[in-house]
């Protein structure tokens, strides 16, 4: 039995488990109202935990990249309006 396991082993890749993608309706025009209806799909059963998680942690990125773009911005601004470029 072990010499057929490893054999297995050695000619099989290993099975991994997929997620199947799900379509949710996104509904909001904010990322608060849109992370609700993720929460809610998740709620539902439409979505598994594991999916929502990773939604909810995409959209915190997506966040924190809109804000670092948004500061660089205001930054700038500030910048050429002490240096009178404005």
């Amino acid at each position: 039995i072990q010499a057929a396991r490893l054999i297995l082993e050695r000619t099989l890749p290993p099975i991994k488990a997929i997620e199947q993608a799900q379509l949710i309706p996104m509904t909001g025009d904010t990322l608060t109202e849109q992370g609700q209806s993720v929460l809610a799909a998740v709620a539902a059963g439409v979505l598994a935990p594991s999916q929502g998680a990773q939604l909810i942690s995409a959209m915190t990125s997506l966040v924190k990249i809109t804000e670092l773009d948004e500061l660089i911005t205001r930054i700038t601004k500030l910048e050429e309006l002490k240096n009178g470029n404005a």
